[in-house]
């Protein structure tokens, strides 16, 4: 992933148009590519699902929470960037999961962790 290009905290309620989930989160987002673009047009291939024409945003998610009375507030998450930069650095991808997000968040449930890249990488996670 390339330098991220912004940072959100938002609610997510389910039943809305591509919610699949009630929840509240803080994410850093990344620019897509045309990398990206074909990855997600081969996962959702793979899945038979097929691709809305709404754009999904690389990010890496670093909190969540319920959506009611949420703790997860802008400024505070700006702050924690500022403590701890090396998040804004770029990123490798070195792998993708598929998760279950069904009820709450401690029902979640990880489906399949696929490594990317070559052998060697894969030794350093």
């Amino acid at each position: 992933l390339e330098e991220p290009k912004g940072v959100r905290c938002d609610l997510a309620v389910e039943g809305r148009p591509g919610q699949v989930c009630s929840i509240a989160w803080s994410e850093i987002t990344f620019p897509t590519n045309d990398q990206h673009e074909v990855a997600m047009d081969r996962l959702h291939d793979l899945f038979d699902f097929p691709r809305s024409s709404s754009q999904w945003t690389p990010h890496i998610s670093l909190a969540y929470d319920n959506p009611t009375d949420s703790v997860l507030k802008m400024q505070d998450f700006i702050a924690y960037i500022k403590r701890h930069p090396s998040l804004l650095q770029p990123r490798k991808v070195k792998a993708m999961s598929l998760w279950s997000t069904q009820g709450k968040m401690a029902d979640w449930e990880c489906y399949h962790r696929v490594p990317l890249g070559s052998n060697d990488e894969q030794d350093d996670q």
